[in-house]
């Protein structure tokens, strides 16, 4: 498969999970309907015959999500794999708050991608760490 075609598959994986993502708490807020126009711009979507003129998906748009599942996970890179994940995870935080639900996105779309919990979990802290906390020790009695 050629880096173009890989490229696509890539797309349309992160653009449908994406979209799922945002979906996932109920509410969609414009700061997720940013991300998603800075991330996946309809020009791009139309280059790759994704969307048509009036922004409706089309049946290559199908095609490419459904393909991408089988290719995937054998032709990318862990690395790779990883670099999906945080896109996903700044979809799932691009609204300021990370809902349980679209944790349960993302650690089935890295289950697709055939990443373990670990590796799913690494990803997102790797990218986006929040900082630890320290406690103070417990006071004696």
């Amino acid at each position: 498969m050629d880096t173009y075609e890989l490229e696509r598959l890539k797309l349309a994986f992160a653009h449908n999970f994406a979209g799922t993502i945002i979906d996932a708490d109920g509410a969609v807020d414009v700061a997720e309907l940013a991300f998603i126009a800075r991330m996946f711009p309809s020009e791009t979507l139309q280059g790759c015959g994704f969307v048509d003129l009036h922004g409706r998906y089309t049946d290559d748009y199908r095609v490419a999500v459904e393909e991408s599942l089988s290719v995937l996970p054998v032709a990318l890179s862990l690395a790779e794999k990883v670099g999906l994940i945080q896109t996903l995870f700044g979809a799932a935080i691009a609204d300021g708050q990370f809902h349980f639900r679209e944790g349960n996105v993302l650690m089935l779309a890295g289950q697709l991608l055939g990443m373990d919990g670990d590796q799913i979990t690494a990803a997102m802290e790797t990218e986006y760490s929040m900082g630890e906390i320290e406690l103070p020790p417990p006071e004696a009695d």
